[in-house]
């Protein structure tokens, strides 16, 4: 990792590399990842070969250290097919490298790459956190919800929707792949629990939530950035093949 390092220093930067058949990618991104500690963004040829390198990654290096980010769109070039599963993913990847000092290894490829995303100075400023112990009530949580265009319903079973009945509120944020519910105490947030959609079963308590709507609809901020505008310093960028 430090050779290949040293020598993307002294060639202007890019580096060919031969050979690297099978699995033996995942393996040298894994090595480089693991001793030189940078975020790097491995772009894939098409979204298959993306799922099988974030596979590989994900057994060397973890489920923690590896995200994958998709595109949001079902179908290429057809904008009426949005992918409710992607666009959580991008915007999930987009709220840990804003707020996550760790170095990461980002799986994507070209067509999820190229797709334009919030500003990311937008990101912070159209976002509420929600901290356990935090004083905040029901109706200002209700206000902020519709004004992020989510969907207030008796139950929820979507990113986008919220519930509120007595002291309890249910959201599915666009950046959790689980809902959560927040049990409040008078004006006061007593817990924080993210719950299983299908056995609605408690997953686990937190200490905070990020409430994030979605930015394809919520149009403050939008198509003004791309992935690589998360990234501080400048990643190192894997192109295979």
């Amino acid at each position: 990792g430090v050779a290949v390092k040293e020598l993307l220093a002294g060639r202007g930067g890019k580096v060919w590399l031969k050979g690297l058949a099978g699995s033996s990618a995942s393996l040298f991104i894994s090595q480089y990842y693991t001793q030189v500690k940078e975020t790097i963004v491995a772009v894939a040829a098409d979204k298959e070969s993306a799922a099988y390198l974030h596979s590989d990654l994900e057994g060397l290096l973890g489920e923690k250290q590896v995200l994958f980010f998709p595109s949001s769109y079902k179908r290429r070039y057809n904008p009426e097919a949005r992918d409710a599963a992607g666009i959580v993913m991008r915007t999930e990847v987009l709220d840990i490298l804003a707020h996550d000092p760790k170095p990461k290894v980002v799986v994507t490829f070209p067509v999820a790459l190229a797709e334009k995303v919030v500003a990311r100075e937008s990101l912070g400023s159209n976002t509420l956190t929600i901290h356990a112990d935090e004083k905040i009530s029901t109706s200002f949580l209700n206000e902020v919800l519709q004004e992020y265009g989510f969907e207030r319903c008796d139950f929820v079973g979507m990113p986008g929707q919220y519930a509120i009945r007595g002291s309890l509120v249910d959201v599915f944020s666009y950046s959790a792949r689980h809902p959560f519910r927040i049990d409040f105490m008078g004006e006061e947030v007593d817990s924080i629990r993210l719950y299983d959609l299908d056995s609605q079963r408690s997953i686990e308590t937190v200490q905070e939530v990020t409430i994030v709507p979605d930015f394809r609809t919520y149009q403050t901020g939008t198509g003004k950035g791309t992935l690589l505008d998360y990234i501080k310093p400048e990643p190192l960028l894997f192109l295979k093949d």
